[in-house]
């Protein structure tokens, strides 16, 4: 996860032209990632799931395949699906039931796709530039 950042961080770097931009722009995609992403799935499964579903703890698989966008998601998965549901969770609802997609190799996929993807588009829009 930390790769991925910092590869998202080498990308905004490359693509502003001051520090403080980049700066400004790796705390808005953190802030992003781990409040913003998380709010826009909650209430797209609120206002479109009745209350009955949402009191059953039983999450639609659409759910989870939103999360996975978020790189913050997809590590944290990472970690429930190989150490197991997190302390806090377990106590409340339950054992988390993950879709059939939600395998380590997926999450481990994920990940390298967003660190490649950022590199590869920071080295892109590196090379394009007039130093």
């Amino acid at each position: 996860m930390g790769l991925v950042f910092l590869s998202l961080g080498l990308f905004l770097s490359c693509l502003f032209k001051r520090r403080s931009t980049a700066m400004g722009g790796a705390i808005f995609l953190w802030f992003l990632f781990s409040i913003i992403w998380r709010f826009i799935v909650g209430a797209v499964l609120i206002f479109t799931t009745t209350s009955e579903e949402i009191g059953s703890f039983s999450l639609p698989d659409w759910y989870f395949g939103l999360q996975i966008f978020n790189p913050l998601d997809a590590y944290s998965a990472l970690v429930s699906l190989n150490i197991g549901s997190i302390m806090t969770l377990q106590q409340e609802i339950g054992d988390i039931i993950f879709p059939s997609f939600y395998t380590s190799e997926v999450m481990v996929l994920i990940l390298f796709i967003w660190l490649v993807v950022s590199f590869l588009l920071a080295f892109w829009r590196f090379k394009q530039r007039d130093i």
